[in-house]
């Protein structure tokens, strides 16, 4: 059923919501109420996942969320507002850490 709210949501956000400014964002923040669709996709991931993680393309911690067990989880993503929010969401753990990073010019920086 959260797979198919899923694609509900995408459907809807791309194709006749134009309206939306941020329309990433707004399915972001779709995606986050669907639990059990965010754990299956952890689920399927989590066996190839050791103690520390690079998570790149973190958005706003909908699978992060579920790193907190790990020695070490830097969330990365190139959206200053994704960070914002990752940052406040997962500072006060002490394993945790947030970077920009972008894939094409392959660069990190500290955020």
């Amino acid at each position: 059923m959260d797979g198919l709210k899923a694609i509900f949501s995408i459907v809807r956000y791309n194709f006749f919501d134009r309206e939306t400014e941020d329309i990433v964002y707004q399915t972001l923040q779709n995606m986050k109420r669907l639990h059990r669709y965010n754990r299956w996709i952890f689920l399927k991931f989590q066996p190839f996942l050791g103690r520390r993680v690079l998570e790149i393309g973190s958005g706003i911690g909908n699978i992060t969320k579920f790193l907190l067990d790990r020695d070490l989880v830097i969330a990365t993503d190139v959206e200053p507002k994704y960070l914002t929010l990752l940052k406040n969401t997962f500072g006060k753990y002490k394993k945790f850490m947030v970077e920009r990073l972008d894939l094409p010019g392959a660069e990190i920086e500290r955020y």
